[in-house]
């Protein structure tokens, strides 16, 4: 009778101190992965002069290069800061747009 209760206690023991460890990985692999991902969109802002967005501007050009005068990001600036200074340059340098990147900017402003 006590090795029966004894090894019930054991077994409970080990089963709450399996689930534990399961929970615990998950929760840090999570966090790892979500680390993971703010490093790298910090790197692709912080290593491009455009703020990681070339192929979104090469595709919104007429042109395949990016303008001299289109202005950079500048370290630490915020993304919302450096969008604001691209509409401002795009709204002066409207013939560079394609007609349909055009068109989608007169359809957002509707909505």
């Amino acid at each position: 009778m006590k090795i029966q209760s004894l090894s019930l206690i054991v077994m409970f023991f080990l089963a709450s101190w399996a689930l534990n460890a399961q929970t615990t990985t998950q929760k840090s692999s999570t966090s790892t992965s979500e680390i993971t991902q703010l490093k790298k969109s910090s790197k692709s802002i912080v290593h491009s002069d455009y703020a990681g967005m070339e192929e979104k501007i090469l595709k919104a050009l007429k042109a395949n290069t990016i303008p001299e005068n289109l202005p950079k990001y500048t370290k630490g600036q915020s993304l919302e800061s450096y969008k604001l200074v691209l509409k401002e340059w795009a709204k002066k340098n409207e013939s560079l747009f394609t007609d349909d990147y055009k068109a989608k900017l007169k359809a957002k402003k509707k909505n």
